[in-house]
């Protein structure tokens, strides 16, 4: 587990090895990316389930002419034996014009955790099954590389009867 919680710092700092050709101008086309990540868990998933890790997929749409992303997110946990930890986020992000390199971005939207396990109690099975609904508060930044593939790397804290807070990095590419 160790080696996964250093993915996302490494995946940044590859991206900026990269040359950083870009304008970072709003889009006046709509552009839709899709890609890998790797999340680090530091929520109530980490404490009560020991999902520190979880890998996933991003996806992302951006509007023509708005500054706004619509965006989906897979993450599956690395728990405990016997536990099976997902999560679904939707969110929207509103994307910052500040620069040609680094685009900065910050949203909100719903975060769906599902949580399932299988117990032996040595009297026999007991399984549950729940879903858990929040509010994810979400911000990151987008590493243009001039390529076509773009790092990211973001922060996300869903507010629910199930806390999640996680540390995300990955890699989109655009289609």
């Amino acid at each position: 587990m160790k080696a996964l919680s250093s993915v996302p710092a490494l995946v940044f700092v590859l991206a900026v090895a990269f040359p950083l050709f870009s304008n970072a101008q709003t889009p006046s086309e709509s552009a839709f990316k899709i890609g890998p990540r790797i999340t680090l868990s530091l929520g109530d998933i980490s404490d009560a389930f020991g999902g520190d890790a979880a890998v996933g997929a991003d996806v992302r749409y951006q509007f023509a002419d708005f500054p706004i992303q619509g965006n989906g997110a897979f993450d599956f946990y690395f728990a405990d034996e016997d536990v099976t930890v997902f999560t679904v986020d939707v969110n929207t992000f509103y994307v910052f014009d500040v620069g040609e390199t680094l685009i900065p971005y910050a949203g909100a939207g719903l975060g769906f955790s599902n949580i399932s396990f299988d117990v032996d109690t040595g009297f026999g099975s007991f399984s549950e099954d729940t879903t858990e609904i929040g509010l994810n508060l979400v911000g990151g930044t987008e590493l243009m590389t001039g390529g076509s593939f773009t790092p990211f790397a973001q922060a996300q804290v869903t507010v629910g009867d199930l806390s999640r807070f996680g540390l995300t990095g990955g890699l989109l590419f655009a289609l």
